[in-house]
């Protein structure tokens, strides 16, 4: 099997052509595969296709049966002319050793400030927009089922919802969300930019990033937004659960910062560890499954490949679901330890919790606000990610690579050489996939 990228180091001058410009290049390839290829390989021979129909002469591609019938060979030739536009020439000196490395550290930092606050924006966009559902969820999984002689104050999501806009008003909905939105922008910005980071560092030299990489990613983004995630939470969830007694003389409403001085430093982050068990599982599961949705469903090979709004919010809408549901328990005890306690209703930690809801409510109690919680999660993180990745379109990062190694001439703006650049990238990771078969 021939290497496609032995081919891409390799440009040979175009077929026919006397005076072959700079970077001109014919590549063939041969790549072997099962004969009957499935998943993630049958989808990107199925790209190369789509791309060799187009009318353009920059792909030829075809395929036969090999000789023992177990195997298909698939004949690919990428064609570039070396067409540029206005190429500029390139009149700067190299910077010195010391300056470049100074620039390229300041460039990274300056790449993740831009990330942070994308991500804080984005994060205030998906919050404002799922919060009602939070409020609702937020009481449904504070309620106790075993309290003798009281009954339940709510039947389901929609019977709390309703009875929230009665007794509440629409405002209700929106209880403690000026300090939701205060501290999302830095949980969802951190969140965000170590989710990118940790990705990045893992690349191989294709771009790649292994699955397990990914769930490595996707635990430490998760784990390092608990600093914001856990005094915001509990916060909020004392601003909401303050609604059920409003028509109570004896119980007096505090505001958020009343609340950050009754609880003090230590008392902010009282049920971090159920946080914890929360987070970093949820964005362990959403972050890969987002990735491979977008790369194995819609089809995006490479960066230069954008979706559509549809494919990225149906993308990151199906991610959350089984990320919400399935942290759903943690969630639950995390409620009930952050939650102002009533009399006789105290837990002494994790374990005591897990235990006594077990025993006095049953596993399904668990599971609590489940639906509430996917019909926040699911399209919270979905208009987050979104609008993240929309910024960063109308927004482009003015920290990108400006040294002479990485700055390329005005060949950019010649759709030919996306084209190539785009089929090297599909030849490349087939080839992966058919080592992989």
């Amino acid at each position: 099997m021939f290497s496609p990228v032995l081919c891409e180091a390799l440009p040979l001058a175009a077929a026919g052509a006397t005076d072959p410009k700079h970077g001109a290049a014919k590549i063939d390839v041969q790549i072997y595969t099962p004969s009957h290829p499935t998943g993630a390989l049958l989808k990107r021979l199925q790209e190369l296709e789509a791309i060799a129909a187009r009318k353009d002469g920059v792909v030829s591609y075809s395929k036969s049966n090999w000789v023992l019938g177990d195997k298909e060979c698939h004949n690919v030739t990428i064609r570039d002319t070396g067409k540029v536009i206005s190429a500029k020439p390139q009149t700067q000196k190299p910077a010195p050793a010391d300056v470049s490395s100074i620039t390229s550290t300041l460039r990274n930092l300056g790449e993740s400030v831009y990330n942070f606050v994308l991500g804080g924006i984005a994060g205030s966009v998906g919050a404002t927009l799922v919060y009602p559902i939070d409020l609702v969820k937020t009481r449904m999984q504070n309620q106790r089922s075993n309290v003798v002689g009281e009954a339940l104050l709510y039947r389901n999501s929609l019977d709390c919802a309703k009875k929230v806009f009665q007794k509440e008003g629409f405002l209700g909905f929106y209880s403690g969300l000026v300090p939701q939105l205060l501290g999302v922008a830095p949980e969802k910005a951190i969140k965000l930019t170590m989710n990118d980071l940790v990705r990045n560092l893992s690349q191989d030299e294709l771009g790649h990033v292994s699955v397990p990489a990914e769930l490595l990613a996707g635990a430490v983004a998760g784990g390092s937004q608990v600093v914001f995630t856990n005094p915001l939470e509990i916060i909020k969830i004392r601003l909401q659960m303050q609604g059920e007694t409003v028509n109570d003389p004896n119980r007096v409403r505090h505001g958020a910062v009343q609340i950050i001085r009754q609880l003090g430093l230590l008392g902010l982050y009282k049920g971090a560890t159920a946080c914890l068990l929360r987070d970093i599982p949820f964005s362990a599961i959403y972050f890969p499954l987002y990735a491979h949705l977008k790369s194995d469903l819609f089809g995006q090979t490479s960066p230069d490949k954008k979706l559509g709004f549809g494919q990225l919010t149906m993308a990151a809408s199906i991610a959350g679901i089984p990320a919400a549901f399935f942290t759903t328990p943690a969630d639950v005890i995390k409620t009930r330890l952050q939650v102002e306690a009533r009399k006789g209703q105290g837990y002494k930690g994790i374990s005591d919790c897990f235990v006594q809801i077990l025993a006095k409510e049953g596993p399904t109690a668990f599971f609590k606000g489940s639906l509430a919680r996917v019909l926040r999660s699911s399209p919270q993180f979905g208009a987050t990610l979104v609008t993240y990745e929309h910024l960063k379109k109308l927004i482009p990062s003015p920290f990108g690579p400006t040294s002479n190694a990485a700055r390329l001439p005005d060949v950019v703006n010649e759709q030919e050489f996306h084209d190539v650049q785009e089929a090297l990238q599909l030849v490349m990771r087939i080839h992966s996939l058919a080592r992989e078969a």
